[in-house]
Order: C-alpha cells, then sequence, then structure tokens
C-alpha cells in the first residue's frame, strides 16, 4: 500500500515569480517484507520527501530562473539519504 501528496503554491508579481513545493511518496512494508522468515532481506522504500523552490525574472522575451530541491529517502530498515539539487537557467521564448 502506498499513498503520497503534493502542494505547490506559484506567485507571480510584475517581473518577478516566486515558487514553492512539498510532497510526499509513502510506501506500507507487507507483513512478507517483515516477517523474520522471510529470506529476502530487502529493504523497502518509506518515505520520498521533497520541498522545492523557485526563483525567476522575466525580462521578455528571455526568463532567468534559480530553483532548488531538498529531497530525503527513508528505509524500512533505518537507512536514510539526503540530497540537494541547485540549477539555474535562462529561457528564451519566441
Amino acid at each position: 500500500m502506498h499513498h503520497g501528496y503534493l502542494a505547490a503554491a506559484n506567485y507571480r508579481a510584475g517581473d518577478f515569480e516566486v515558487a514553492v513545493t512539498y510532497g510526499s511518496t509513502n510506501v506500507v512494508e507487507t507483513d512478507w517484507d517483515k516477517a523474520p522468515s522471510n529470506p529476502v532481506k530487502i529493504s523497502v522504500s518509506e518515505e520520498v520527501r521533497g520541498i522545492g523552490g523557485k526563483i525567476a525574472y522575466y525580462m521578455n522575451p528571455v526568463v532567468l530562473s534559480i530553483d532548488g530541491m531538498n529531497l530525503k529517502h527513508t528505509w524500512h530498515r533505518g537507512e536514510t539519504q539526503s540530497a540537494n539539487v541547485v540549477s539555474a537557467g535562462v529561457l528564451a521564448e519566441w
């Protein structure tokens, strides 16, 4: 069984824009995953959580933007992994 959610907000005032996101996917272990008699000890992903943000500036026909995301992964057997991603770019519209 699994479930997830995502919340996103975006606001633009004149030539500036900001956006934020928060989301998660969650997985519940099955009885077989938890059973001590299970010979296959696979660690099932428990949650992947992401927090993101973006800032953009519009100079028609060009948009400059920078965004970032913090990701956190957890597994049912206690493992964790975190990652931070930042990117920037220019988009030309014509």
